[in-house]
């Protein structure tokens, strides 16, 4: 298992290669923090660390397939991975069809959480202008607020207790 994630690592740095985030880091960074604050899940880490390989680069879910991953890795990534079309570039649609695809999958919905979290991370957003910033921060809060209860559930079943940063709260 832990195999898989260090492959996933490997795969993510160098499709990311090259590609930098809005505050002009590594993109992998971002992938790397966001599998960090998924909890220990060594096939959520690995599909948290893919998450965005399959969007941002030539790699395909076939390719993540090839290289030995499980259904519920593949299953992840593909719920996380926005379609041509509608979905990249309509704000609404985004909420309409994107989001309502991506929690069906306990993983995804996790992982977008943690994705949410870092994005609107000071260090991400401080570069921005104001405006920018004001914009992402909006989308952001609205789309944590319409996963939150799904988010809940899917803590629950993947880890038994609700997740709090990298801290689960366990119980009902």
């Amino acid at each position: 298992m832990p195999e898989m994630l260090s492959k996933a690592i490997r795969i993510a740095s160098q499709a990311h290669e090259g590609q930098f985030d809005k505050a002009n880091n590594p993109y992998i960074l971002h992938s790397l923090r966001v599998s960090m604050n998924v909890g220990s899940n060594k096939s959520l880490m690995a599909a948290a660390v893919l998450h965005d390989v399959v969007e941002d680069t030539l790699w395909t879910l076939q390719d993540i397939k090839d290289e030995g991953f499980c259904e519920e890795v593949l299953d992840a990534v593909d719920s996380m991975t926005r379609r041509e079309g509608n979905e990249t570039t309509n704000r609404e649609d985004y909420h309409e069809e994107f989001i309502p695809r991506l929690m069906k999958n306990d993983f995804a919905v996790i992982i977008k959480m943690a994705d949410l979290t870092d994005n609107s991370s000071d260090e991400r957003l401080v570069n921005l202008p104001e405006e920018t910033m004001q914009r992402f921060l909006k989308k952001y809060a609205r789309t944590r607020y319409v996963l939150m209860q799904r988010y809940i559930e899917s803590c629950k079943k993947v880890y038994g207790g609700v997740c709090n940063g990298s801290k689960f709260i366990f119980g009902s």
